[in-house]
């Protein structure tokens, strides 16, 4: 009962949020949340610094992804200290590797790739966690996670939060589709109301391909919402004992999606007909195959979801969650791309 009702609670509060921000962040007040004076200027004015949407609603995805990746592994009596390690350990690897493979595949410097980072994790975590188990009892980074059931738990998770990540690609307006103007007969018909229409000078949209105020394909919402749904169904698999299944489903359809969603989007995503994300998507699935055929002689564990959310009010669960999800605010809000000069006056009425 208690495992119904989390998941149901979840399912509803994840499908408003999607309805939500569906309505809500294309449109030009979504896109920065504050700016902060830094530098009198000769004017008068001050330069600013821009904190954006984009880094809150990454931010709020990771703390979501953290907070379940806690539950199921409380939920097989695996401390929070030790998934609170791990997870530190993998983000940070997993942030820098998002800037570091844009610069590589993009040629850019200030921008980000989850895609790139997500095939990065995918490769290094079975090592990873393998390589900590076997070390000896009394190293630090002596964890002793179950491989399949902490992986399966990593890629329901990461699934559900890359999902979440992708409101703020609606926020900023990037990963964008096409004009449905542009589109053939069959897409038009599908996405002739069902589509974003972005507004805002500063959104990514406008100034990299000039279609604001026209209806292009939600390729971001039928993303998260695909990948919102995935992982919920992974979460359902894997308290039922269904861990390789979930692992495979998550990475089957993060990937292959990912893989087949880059054909419908408009903006630069590297030179050729298939995109290097493209080749890391199928690589990665190819991957997972392997590892989910690969025999295990680990028990298969106990699970009780009760424990998992007890663990959820320990203070090391919640201080990690906040730092991590801080970090996180702190590298993709802060905008590289967008400035801002600010001026202020005395209200004199109000003296």
């Amino acid at each position: 009962m208690v495992l119904v009702s989390f998941l149901l609670i979840l399912a509803c509060f994840l499908a408003c949020l999607l309805f939500w921000s569906f309505r809500n962040l294309p449109k030009d007040g979504w896109q920065i949340v504050a700016a902060i004076p830094v530098q009198k200027l000769e004017s008068g004015t001050w330069k600013g610094i821009v904190l954006t949407y984009y880094g809150v609603f990454i931010s709020v995805a990771v703390a979501i992804a953290l907070l379940l990746f806690f539950i199921m592994m409380g939920s097989i009596k695996i401390s929070a200290f030790q998934s609170g390690l791990l997870c530190l350990i993998i983000i940070s690897v997993f942030v820098p590797a998002s800037r570091l493979l844009a610069r590589i595949v993009e040629k850019k410097q200030h921008t980000l790739t989850v895609g790139g980072a997500s095939f990065v994790a995918i490769l290094i975590i079975p090592i990873l966690i393998t390589v900590f188990k076997y070390l000896d009892p009394y190293y630090p980074l002596h964890l002793d996670f179950p491989l399949m059931p902490t992986l399966a738990a990593l890629s329901v998770s990461y699934t559900i939060g890359e999902g979440l990540g992708r409101l703020a690609c609606i926020s900023f307006g990037c990963c964008y589709g096409p004009e449905i103007s542009s589109c053939g007969p069959s897409i038009r018909k599908i996405f002739k109301r069902c589509h974003f229409i972005f507004s805002g000078l500063t959104k990514k949209i406008t100034y990299a391909s000039g279609s604001d105020q026209v209806p292009v394909v939600p390729i971001q919402g039928i993303t998260s919402s695909l990948y919102v749904v995935t992982g919920v169904v992974g979460l359902s698999l894997w308290f039922a004992g269904l861990q390789n299944l979930a692992l495979l489903l998550s990475i089957v359809v993060t990937q292959g999606w990912r893989f087949i969603s880059e054909f419908f989007r408009s903006d630069f995503r590297g030179l050729g007909r298939i995109s290097t994300y493209q080749v890391m998507a199928l690589v990665s699935i190819a991957y997972t195959l392997i590892i989910v055929t690969v025999p295990s002689f680990e028990p298969a564990p106990d699970i009780d979801i009760a424990d998992g959310l007890y663990d959820c009010l320990s203070p090391i669960v919640i201080l990690t969650i906040q730092f991590l999800a801080t970090g996180v605010f702190l590298f993709t809000g802060v905008s590289s791309v967008i400035g801002s000069n600010m001026s202020f006056f005395i209200y004199k009425d109000k003296i």
